[in-house]
């Protein structure tokens, strides 16, 4: 009976499973005495205790949404704890305006990840000022013509980092109904080729706001949707993330092709660029180390000095018959050299090899190392592979 109350009156200011998991890491018997003993520590720990306890936050919208909007209406408190906010379950229009309301009252609010399954312009009002800033926003609309993104993302008034997945626009009224969001300060952005046309549209005005952008699923007729978006962002464009055609196709692009849509890119108009990531080729596509090298060089010559990190996804690599005949596969180490020289900044350089055969990797991977120019000191060259290949982990440190 006296552990029950004690266990009570340790529940009023601390949460049971909390207080179980400090005494079992303290190796202590959960009895009157350990309790007591706990209480007076928690005591003292308890402002601590809670905002760990409601920083991150993940709920679902039809069970958990209700619950903590009760709570944000009883404790201001505990609304400046949570900093990051992730709905499980996509939200409708019903609850798209409980949502916004909920965000009104958490002051310190810094990362909002939900799913949108549909939104009409009824999910808001329409002369709505916007007030809302988070840091980072992950909005992902599902396949639905209904989804109407205006409505929901005019409440905000800055968005650092806006993550927009599997956007489809219905029609051309969608995007002339987003065109009301230039208001929007989006400094780093993720998007598909084949939205790029679309949100060049939406964002023209905004676009100097943007230091980080990611592109994916690049294909050859997105060359000038794609080079379009880079030059209007270029001036403060600090990361760049591009995968390049072929990488989601069993038949690649012809290496020329690929040599054009780089140089369509323009990367040198990047003068504050710092880190670049390439996905070269996927893991289910086989070429030569030639072909990579080309590459490689091709995008080198393009980066602007002030680069820092440079980060290569490669792909099925044929480095098998390369391990038995490196002469089959001259390499220019002439232009790597001259290259490295040039960027004098570079701290960091990554090459992810997707290979499925430990013996062909280290030949990669001595191969690589053996070559590379080793007068820059501050620099480390990393290469291991990728999952689910059995060298996974693998670090190999050089150019020291």
């Amino acid at each position: 009976m006296a552990l029950t109350r004690a266990m009570r009156r340790l529940q009023r200011r601390l949460p049971l499973e909390l207080i179980v998991n400090i005494l079992d890491c303290l190796g202590l018997e959960i009895d009157q005495t350990s309790l007591k003993a706990c209480a007076r520590v928690c005591h003292s720990w308890l402002p601590l205790a809670r905002s760990i306890l409601w920083r991150d936050l993940k709920i679902d919208v039809y069970r958990g949404l209700q619950r903590v909007q009760q709570l944000a209406d009883g404790s201001a408190v505990v609304c400046s704890y949570i900093r990051t906010l992730e709905f499980s379950s996509p939200i409708d229009e019903v609850h798209a305006y409980l949502v916004l309301k909920l965000i009104e009252k958490l002051p310190r609010l810094r990362t909002l990840k939900l799913w949108v399954r549909e939104l009409t312009p009824k999910s808001g009002p329409s002369d709505v000022q916007p007030t809302l800033s988070v840091d980072n926003l992950t909005f992902v609309p599902c396949f639905s013509p209904a989804v109407d993104v205006t409505s929901f993302l005019a409440h905000f008034q800055c968005i650092n980092n806006l993550h927009v997945k599997c956007m489809i626009f219905s029609d051309e009224s969608s995007i002339n109904n987003l065109s009301s969001l230039e208001h929007l300060r989006v400094t780093s952005f993720t998007v598909t080729s084949e939205e790029a046309p679309f949100i060049y549209k939406i964002l023209e005005p905004t676009l100097h706001y943007i230091i980080s952008l990611t592109l994916l699923y690049l294909m050859l007729r997105d060359w000038e949707s794609t080079g379009l978006l880079i030059h209007c962002t270029a001036p403060h464009l600090k990361s760049l993330s591009l995968e390049l055609p072929g990488c989601n196709s069993r038949i690649p692009h012809d290496l020329d092709e690929i040599k054009s849509f780089v140089t369509s890119l323009n990367l040198p108009q990047c003068q504050v660029l710092q880190s670049l990531t390439m996905m070269l080729v996927s893991k289910n596509i086989r070429v030569s180390t030639h072909t990579i090298n080309e590459l490689i060089i091709g995008i080198l010559d393009r980066v602007p000095t002030l680069i820092q990190t440079l980060t290569f996804h490669l792909g099925d690599l044929d480095i098998c018959k390369f391990a038995c005949s490196p002469l089959d596969y001259p390499v220019h180490w002439e232009q790597w050299d001259a290259t490295f020289k040039k960027l004098r900044h570079l701290t960091l350089v990554t090459f992810k090899i997707s290979t499925r055969c430990d013996m062909a990797f280290t030949a990669w991977q001595q191969f690589i190392t053996g070559k590379l120019p080793g007068q820059h000191s501050s620099g480390q060259l990393q290469i291991y592979p990728i999952e689910p290949y059995p060298l996974l982990g693998h670090i190999y440190n050089s150019l020291r």
